[in-house]
């Protein structure tokens, strides 16, 4: 019996600690877009990036259109 844990105790501490295993994220995806110059009939330049940079854009071209749309004065009524 004294063996046996003996043996027990000697394979704990022999036992290395796991090395934590760090995982690397994979590069987000490039989505490319053709994109359309406002009053021009040529082609649009190609614009690559990521999801998240794309909805970024998008927010924030929703904000500037909705902004600029509350601040038009409207002859409506008068």
């Amino acid at each position: 019996m004294m063996i046996a844990v003996a043996l027990l105790l000697q394979a704990v501490q022999s036992a290395a600690p796991a090395q934590p295993t760090t995982v690397k994220a994979a590069p987000p995806k490039m989505i490319c877009r053709t994109v359309g110059t406002t009053g021009s009939r040529l082609g649009g330049k190609r614009v690559c990036a990521s999801k998240a940079d794309w909805d970024a854009r998008e927010f924030n071209d929703r904000q500037t259109t909705e902004r600029m749309s509350a601040n038009t004065i409207s002859d409506r009524g008068l």
